[in-house]
């Protein structure tokens, strides 16, 4: 389990990095294939897997930033584990910004 989870790390950064770069009029029919294996990742990860999911969240928020196809689902989720997790954490608020 912990080379999978630092192999899907790196997957992410590499799509995170991708996207960064991602120019107008480019396609990126990959990394949206790549996005939506993320998205089926990150519903499915456990908390203790928490930096993880922050970085396929920051991922999922520059999707959303750029207008991206299916910003609306990869954004909703984000929301939805950020906003769940602000009801666990102590100072609520600070994970939704």
């Amino acid at each position: 389990p912990k080379q999978v989870v630092a192999v899907v790390d790196g997957v992410t950064l590499v799509a995170t990095t991708s996207l960064k770069v991602l120019q107008d009029g480019d396609t990126y029919d990959a990394l949206l294939q790549i996005a939506h294996r993320l998205h089926d990742v990150l519903v499915s990860l456990p908390e203790s897997q928490a930096h993880l999911q922050l970085h396929i969240q920051t991922l999922f928020e520059a999707w959303w930033k750029k207008g991206l196809q299916e910003r609306e689902k990869f954004g909703r989720v984000t929301f939805l584990i950020s906003l769940q997790k602000s009801f666990t954490l102590q100072k609520p608020g600070a994970e939704i910004q």
